[in-house]
């Protein structure tokens, strides 16, 4: 019997929370926690032992890179995040921001890039609405 360590936890459609493996499966349900929370587009229903289809399962390696965020990487709280159908990522970051890395590609990149500019914005006391990076050197910004 092989013992599969969590990773992040997945919403279902139904609201309930269950634990996801590194490789996409599918574990057990689980209320709380502070794994990373990922929350699919339109729903999905888990079932123990499953695993994920391949657009949420594309997102999960953002998962280690949320997991243990260091106090100098400059990002705030990721709240959870969506994964769209078509395999985008959005992230809810706290105070009502959103981060859009896009597809889960290069995704270490686009966070570094994006802590930089809500750094800077916040740093001048601007309100960030969005932050674009799903081309990490062409990042866009709504703030006010």
């Amino acid at each position: 019997m092989v013992e599969h360590t969590p990773v992040a936890r997945l919403e279902a459609k139904d609201g309930s929370i269950w634990l996801l493996s590194d490789d996409g499966r599918v574990l057990e349900k689980k209320r709380g926690g502070t794994l990373p929370l990922f929350v699919p587009e339109g729903g999905w229903e888990p079932v123990a032992g499953e695993y994920l289809p391949s657009w949420l399962a594309g997102a999960l390696p953002l998962a280690g890179l949320l997991a243990a965020p260091s106090e100098d990487d400059g990002l705030p709280a990721v709240v959870r995040a969506r994964v769209a159908r078509t395999g985008e990522v959005v992230l809810d970051l706290k105070d009502g921001m959103e981060l859009r890395p896009g597809e889960p590609a290069q995704l270490k990149q686009k966070l570094m890039v994006a802590a930089t500019i809500i750094q800077r914005y916040l740093r001048d006391g601007k309100r960030i609405a969005y932050v674009d990076a799903s081309v990490p050197d062409r990042v866009a910004v709504n703030a006010e």
